[in-house]
């Protein structure tokens, strides 16, 4: 089972872009946790609040197919390192802006355009330092890193604030600084390039947006898995949106618990995924494994929003049995349905990640990752106000209910498609 893992910690090139991306990732999420408590702090407001995380999203619609592009023309090293060492430049600016609101705004809005200059250089690097075999230990783990930093930045806010004033910053550029001086070492991926040009940047552009285009819509195993991707990362999204209203209305508990009580059982079952899938992988397709991870995140999150209406017809009538059952489903038997949520989710983005880069020609990687998070971030963002607006108009287990059996439907849908004996991928 530990096979594939195995080698890629052997990997020394695989190692440096895996411990980059923890500085990298913490620092990131630190910083976008921080501003957010920062700017709902002094301003109060969550239409100011609002405006950041469009601050943060924007980038990513504006910039990610150019990213993805140069990704393929250039050095994916010397993107990844110089990004780096550009958000930590940018990250000290916070110093020098007084925390005056619009250069927060700007500040940020920069930080994150980098960042999409990142994402598909990183992304495209992978496959290049990793032996065919081993990329879905090698997603796995960096998958699983990528929910480790985000949870590690959240819980950093509370400890960061004790540090003195702008000092805070500091800290998460020495982050971003840590990953760039490490990134630098890697090997050079591309002869250097002594004078970058006009036409180096920017002619032809169209052309090499639609040659990926070309390939992402003539390839089923290219397309569907990004498919697979943006309806799991609509998924999230859409949890970060009820996780409040699911935690008081399904779990009964304080918002203020949310982390430990929902964040962190679905944490531990990505990680379980993490090992189980890589050994799943080597026993049946991973089109197999996708569709049981969207079965099993669809079930689970069915039964989360049933769980209330269990309880109370079972032990309306014995109000000590209740409370004894009432405790026991908070801390035992929802804690073990939100893994399997996590455990689902990472059997689908590993292997459909994978299946993504077997299917991918090297030299468009960076483009096919630039157009699958820019695709992510606009899809994702209808969906995530319209459930805002439905859950403030409807009761949560009615709202879950409706999201979890379009999962199941959208399970059975990827069954018919893959039956009939037709080899799609």
């Amino acid at each position: 089972m530990l096979s594939g893992f195995a080698n890629v910690f052997k990997n020394k090139n695989f190692l440096k872009i895996w411990i980059a991306q923890i500085f990298s990732q913490t620092a990131n999420n630190l910083l976008n946790f921080l501003l957010v408590v920062k700017v709902y702090d002094i301003t109060g407001s969550n239409l100011k609040v609002s405006i950041l995380i469009l601050c943060f999203t924007v980038p990513s619609v504006l910039f990610s197919i150019y990213a993805g592009v140069l990704a393929d023309r250039f050095s994916q090293k010397k993107i990844m390192y110089t990004v780096n060492f550009l958000r930590a430049v940018l990250a000290l600016g916070f110093i020098f802006v007084g925390f005056n609101l619009w250069f927060v705004y700007i500040l940020t809005f920069m930080i994150s355009s980098a960042m999409q200059f990142f994402l598909p250089s990183e992304a495209a690097r992978i496959p290049a330092i990793v032996h065919q075999n081993d990329y879905l230990a090698a997603n796995s783990l960096y998958i699983s890193t990528n929910y480790g930093a985000m949870i590690f930045g959240f819980s950093l806010v509370s400890a960061i604030q004790y540090v003195h004033g702008y000092n805070q910053f500091v800290i998460i550029s020495i982050g971003f600084l840590l990953s760039a001086i490490i990134l630098f070492f890697l090997p050079y991926d591309k002869p250097k390039i002594k004078h970058v040009t006009k036409e180096l940047l920017f002619d032809g552009l169209k052309k090499d947006f639609l040659s990926g285009w070309h390939l992402i819509k003539n390839t089923a195993g290219v397309y569907m898995p990004i498919i697979y991707l943006v309806f799991i990362w609509i998924a999230f999204g859409v949890a970060y949106v009820l996780v409040p209203p699911l935690t008081n209305e399904i779990l009964h508990i304080p918002t203020a618990d949310a982390g430990r009580m929902v964040v962190l059982p679905a944490v531990i079952g990505t990680a379980g995924g993490v090992l189980v899938v890589d050994y799943l992988s080597k026993k049946t397709a991973k089109k197999h494994i996708i569709s049981f991870g969207i079965f099993l995140v669809g079930f689970s999150a069915m039964v989360i929003s049933l769980i209330p209406e269990v309880r109370e017809v079972i032990f309306k009538n014995s109000p000590d049995t209740y409370d004894y059952i009432h405790t026991f489903f908070k801390t035992g038997i929802i804690a073990v349905l939100l893994a399997m949520v996590g455990f689902g989710a990472m059997a689908i983005i590993a292997p459909s990640q994978t299946i993504l880069q077997e299917n991918t020609e090297k030299g468009m990687m960076g483009r096919v990752f630039g157009f699958l998070n820019m695709i992510t971030n606009v899809v994702n963002m209808l969906p995530v106000l319209i459930i805002g607006y439905i859950a403030d108009r409807f009761h949560i287990k009615a709202v879950l209910f409706s999201i979890s059996s379009f999962v199941v439907i959208f399970g059975i849908a990827n069954v018919i498609y893959h039956s009939g004996g037709r080899k799609r991928f």
